[in-house]
């Protein structure tokens, strides 16, 4: 005969059963909690503009970078106006061997030369840098 010794302990804590009232205090004063206004703009205007054409800030391909600008080249030798030159047409810039009315940009090497005192306040005189630099980061970057 096998005997069993069952030994429950039931160590049960008697569960209080008090229903805690939660009260709620209702401020009617000016004692309110939230710093902030209560004028939260929840009205966030979504007005989705769905325009086909490309944004203005969006990046132009790199043969429009310079799309509009007429440029001369002045205090270069070659093969160094040779590249600044090419690096200028590819980026869709137009080039002209002497300065005119329809040219925008002059490229100079030293702000002393004949073309340079030509063109002083009637176009944007910029150094090698500005083609080049547009050239490497493939941007249009601002002539000063």
């Amino acid at each position: 005969g096998s005997s069993s010794n069952k030994a429950t302990t039931s160590d049960h804590l008697p569960s209080s059963s008090k229903k805690e009232k939660t009260v709620k205090k209702e401020a009617k004063g000016t004692h309110k909690r939230n710093p902030s206004p209560e004028k939260t703009d929840h009205h966030t205007k979504k007005i989705k503009k769905e325009h086909p054409a490309p944004k203005k800030l969006q990046r132009k391909p790199f043969n429009k970078l310079l799309e509009g600008v007429v440029f001369v080249i002045s205090g270069f030798q070659n093969p160094l106006r040779g590249n600044i030159r090419s690096k200028g047409l590819e980026m869709g810039a137009k080039y002209k061997p002497d300065w005119e009315n329809s040219c925008t940009h002059l490229i100079c090497a030293f702000p002393n030369t004949p073309k340079f005192m030509q063109v002083l306040g009637k176009g944007h005189i910029v150094s090698k840098e500005w083609i080049e630099d547009s050239y490497t980061q493939r941007k249009r970057l601002p002539w000063r």
